[in-house]
């Protein structure tokens, strides 16, 4: 997964504006910032009455609005996507990516904390928390840091997240939406081949290839009777 954090914190402690800061300071230091927001319920995106929202409530399963600069899809699953998943297939090309909430993953986090607004900390070590943004002191082996101090904060993250985890090439093979592991010999396997293939087009208006995604889409010819001619035939025993 890409270098990712996660802001956690109860309700009205600030974890927006924190996370709000977080990017500016990103920003300024070059780094193309994510953010995903983690509801715990069902939610909406659109204003009644907007076309979107009317055909959502049409029936449409998906919906996209996209203009020259922007889109926004709307998308329904009959369970929740993954963090991994939503990193996976929709924020792939950014540096850092910060979450709010999601405090069951497995993934590092700095909780904010607001002396007027709790007692104690709702993250520990065993949680992966790497760090504490307080407006108070704590009695804890980890670093505390003041929660107005967006600035020192973002430069512990691009250490302990971004450097640490700097992503080498990636490769990834999913069949029927569900990812197939690889080792290392067959990512370069592919890699090699796909970059042998697109080195032979003659693409214009393309500058070096920094990403490629092929799609094949096997529903019509997985329909063929003759099950020699199957994109996948049955394994034959040995003899």
């Amino acid at each position: 997964m890409q270098p990712i954090i996660a802001i956690v914190g109860r309700s009205g402690v600030g974890k927006t504006t924190l996370i709000e800061e977080l990017i500016s300071e990103f920003l300024k230091k070059g780094h193309r910032v994510a953010a995903i927001k983690h509801g715990s319920h069902d939610f909406e995106i659109d204003h009644e009455g907007k076309d979107t929202w009317r055909y959502a409530k049409a029936g449409a399963c998906d919906v996209i609005i996209s203009s020259a600069h922007k889109m926004a899809l709307i998308k329904h699953f009959d369970e929740e996507i993954s963090l991994n998943r939503l990193c996976d297939l929709y924020l792939d090309d950014v540096d850092i990516i910060i979450v709010e909430g999601y405090k069951k993953e497995k993934i590092p986090k700095i909780e904010v904390f607001r002396k007027a607004r709790q007692e104690q900390l709702l993250c520990g070590k065993k949680d992966h928390l790497v760090a504490v943004a307080s407006d108070t002191q704590h009695d804890i082996d980890l670093p505390v840091f003041d929660v107005n101090d967006a600035g020192l904060i973002c430069e512990f993250i691009i250490e302990k997240v971004v450097q640490k985890k700097r992503r080498p090439s990636r490769v990834a093979l999913r069949i029927n939406d569900r990812k197939i592991p690889l080792n290392h010999f067959v990512k370069e396997m592919f890699k090699q081949v796909f970059m042998g293939m697109i080195s032979t087009l003659r693409l214009k208006r393309i500058d070096t290839p920094k990403k490629i995604e092929l799609i094949v889409d096997l529903e019509e010819t997985t329909k063929i009777d003759d099950p020699a001619k199957r994109p996948f035939p049955p394994k034959q025993p040995f003899s």
